[in-house]
């Protein structure tokens, strides 16, 4: 667990000693605030339906940003032998980076809950929507920020980490979307749309907490996590 903490901790404070931490949460509060009130103040609706309704979307471009670097930065650098040879077990190192990459994730959430206190200035705002919506939006992170590490650990070209990763995750995206279940057999649809991450996300995001869908999340974490602790040891016996 020691070493967990300090990894996390690690991790975490990286984003801040760059610029990309900066960058990725003004990038992200300032283009989910924009979409959204520029419809809010039209539609004049106390609801925050179109606020996570592009979540999955905005996901796909920013998760990547933050996952590109945990592992491609440390074989670019030439740190991950070093980081290997201590005596940290690679379970322990992913999950440190992935719960560093998840402070990211939370905190840009929590930075962006200024937007149900302004929408329920103007109006009554039901607030269980916006609390599953807010566990929906945290459980598909995890999804998106454990593929991303895993795509992460294959190359030490931080682009190209970042397109396969948000390209892997537009994939998982599609699966619950129209443009793949209304042209795969019919038999095949419930299939795809149950391995889709946006499909799990708007089933909690209506204030559902279903124990299958926090299932499926949970289960994508751990098999791309452990997907991507088989990959880190292989390099280290490699």
């Amino acid at each position: 667990m020691r070493n967990i903490v300090a990894i996390t901790k690690r991790e975490f404070a990286s984003y801040f000693n760059s610029p990309i931490g900066y960058v990725v949460l003004i990038l992200f509060l300032g283009i989910s605030a924009w979409l959204f009130f520029s419809n809010f103040f039209a539609e004049r609706t106390a609801t925050l339906d179109p606020f996570f309704g592009q979540l999955p979307l905005l996901f796909l471009f920013f998760i990547p940003a933050l996952s590109m670097r945990l592992w491609s930065e440390e074989k670019k650098l030439g740190t991950l032998e070093l980081l290997l040879t201590l005596p940290i077990r690679p379970t322990e190192a992913a999950i440190g980076k992935f719960l560093g990459g998840m402070g990211i994730i939370l905190l840009a959430l929590v930075l962006s809950v200024s937007l149900p206190i302004t929408v329920s200035i103007f109006g009554k705002l039901d607030w269980g929507p916006v609390v599953g919506g807010y566990v929906a939006a945290l459980l598909m992170g995890s999804a998106y920020l454990a593929l991303g590490m895993f795509v992460s650990g294959l190359t030490e070209n931080q682009v190209i980490a970042y397109l396969l990763g948000a390209l892997s995750g537009l994939g998982f995206y599609l699966l619950g979307t129209d443009v793949v279940v209304d042209h795969v057999p019919y038999w095949l649809a419930p299939w795809a749309m149950n391995l889709s991450v946006s499909y799990h996300f708007e089933s909690i995001a209506r204030g559902v907490i279903d124990s299958r869908d926090l299932l499926y999340y949970a289960a994508f974490a751990v098999f791309f996590l452990t997907l991507n602790v088989k990959a880190v040891d292989l390099k280290r016996w490699g």
